[in-house]
């Protein structure tokens, strides 16, 4: 269904809901209902929090309903939201927020489209990864795309930036202070991860990733298989199969078999991700084990 990672779920659907949530408060008091705000969080947040919490869960009935279900309030509260706001006759605060609510749109759309094509009985796509890292002499080096991030801080910078306006802030303390939250701690989040991006790099001996500085390899020889599988929360990241003989981190990885049917996981947010990466990163370990020296094999077997 909608097979993004949880930041992305968040970013979206999360600014779609603060902006439902100012625009129906404001409808609401406008109606002479006495503190809004209490009323309106929970139900402008609900899709945000169905799609976070669920995600991709494929072969559910129950949750392709409750997809349905957030999708169908989504678009019942933008068409309430903009109806208070052309009552009110457009005002300026009221065009920023309905921008908001744009935004969470998008995921909505998806997600709708994916439901539509399991309803048709159609499979989903098979993905093709990017040439360029396809496998070969040298490492293919994947870097979390930046350019997502860019546009997520843009615009968490333009809704902190409403925030502190003085007007807004006079007539919604509540709301002013939410968006203040929310925006700036997504900012820095966003910047974070434009300053010092993820990287994968993937080559004749194994894989390695680095978050943060902090680097962890793995050799080809450790690794039995790539899959997908779905983590708590419903998101599908790429699975790690170890090889039988492999003995490092037992504990961890058996910790991690209990929660996720997956004794390692790598998340979906590099330039190819999903069922590509996992795809992607399968063919190189196939073609390690085809190119590796006679006496290697016999070593790993």
């Amino acid at each position: 269904m909608l097979n993004w990672s949880p930041a992305a779920v968040k970013a979206t659907m999360g600014v779609g809901g603060l902006g439902l949530m100012v625009l129906l408060s404001e409808q609401l008091a406008d109606a002479g209902v006495a503190q809004p705000f209490a009323l309106v969080f929970p139900l402008a947040f609900a899709p945000a929090i169905v799609f976070m919490l669920i995600g991709d869960v494929r072969g559910r009935a129950w949750a392709r309903r409750l997809q349905v279900a957030a999708i169908a309030w989504y678009a019942s509260a933008v068409l309430a939201g903009l109806g208070g706001a052309l009552q009110r006759g457009l005002p300026r605060h009221d065009l920023f927020f309905l921008a908001f609510v744009a935004v969470g749109v998008w995921p909505c759309v998806v997600a709708a489209r994916a439901l539509a094509r399991h309803a048709r009985g159609q499979p989903p796509a098979r993905p093709e990864p990017d040439a360029r890292f396809a496998p070969g002499g040298q490492p293919a080096v994947l870097r979390a795309a930046r350019g997502k991030w860019l546009r997520v801080a843009a615009g968490m910078v333009v809704f902190f930036g409403i925030g502190l306006m003085p007007g807004y802030r006079h007539d919604n303390p509540a709301m002013a202070w939410a968006t203040l939250v929310f925006c700036g701690l997504g900012a820095l989040f966003a910047f974070s991860q434009i300053a010092w991006p993820s990287t994968l790099t993937l080559d004749a001996e194994g894989f390695e990733t680095a978050t943060f500085g902090r680097r962890h390899r793995t050799r080809w020889a450790d690794v039995a298989g790539f899959g997908m599988v779905e983590i708590p929360g419903g998101h599908r990241m790429v699975s790690i199969a170890y090889a039988p003989g492999y003995r490092r981190q037992r504990v961890a990885r058996a910790l991690a078999k209990n929660l996720s049917d997956a004794e390692g996981a790598l998340p979906g947010t590099y330039e190819v991700s999903g069922e590509a990466l996992a795809i992607l990163m399968e063919r190189w370990r196939l073609w390690a084990w085809t190119h590796a020296r006679p006496s290697d094999n016999a070593a790993t077997a």
